[in-house]
């Protein structure tokens, strides 16, 4: 009896204390300039992932993508951005990462703290994401200016002009 009491409180410990095992082959990473024009994936994510909902804490997220993989579904704008310096400028600058620097819970689900790096330039920002439905999904702004990419920073900073989406499977 004994065995199946510390069984009873045990199991559950067992499995929501683990770290969410991530299908990063999956993810799906989508963005919006903020017109219908530049809409489009990215692909070749490369991470480094301990996600556990009960230890925020410990918790961390670092990841990459390729800017080859950038596409709009036209393969002449595809070519300019992912290479002209003007836009992402792959050339020299092949991956935009990002790295937490701390997770927290909010109301709405949770909130990675952040570095952002494009081209070189990195800027801190925040990710709001959530769980459900066995999906990790978050969406991320940013104003592509404040990396030199798609024009100049804006006067007022708090103005963004990106969309960010990701949804990554949880296995």
């Amino acid at each position: 009896m004994r065995l199946l009491i510390c069984l009873f409180f045990l199991i559950p410990t067992t499995i929501w204390g683990q770290n969410l095992n991530l299908d990063t082959d999956n993810a799906v990473i989508t963005y919006d300039l903020g017109d219908e024009v530049d809409e489009g994936t990215i692909g070749g994510l490369e991470t480094d992932i301990v996600l556990n909902l009960d230890d925020l804490a410990n918790s961390r997220i670092k990841a990459s993508v390729d800017v080859s993989t950038l596409t709009t579904q036209n393969e002449q704008r595809d070519e300019s951005i992912r290479n002209d310096e003007g836009h992402f400028d792959g050339k020299n600058h092949p991956q935009l990462s990002f790295e937490s620097t701390k997770i927290i819970q909010t109301e709405s689900g949770y909130m990675a703290y952040g570095n952002l790096t494009i081209k070189d330039i990195t800027k801190a920002v925040k990710l709001p994401f959530i769980y459900k439905d066995n999906k990790v999904i978050g969406r991320m702004k940013i104003h592509t200016g404040t990396f030199e990419v798609y024009g100049e920073t804006p006067e007022d900073e708090s103005e963004f002009n990106a969309v960010i989406r990701i949804q990554i499977p949880v296995k």
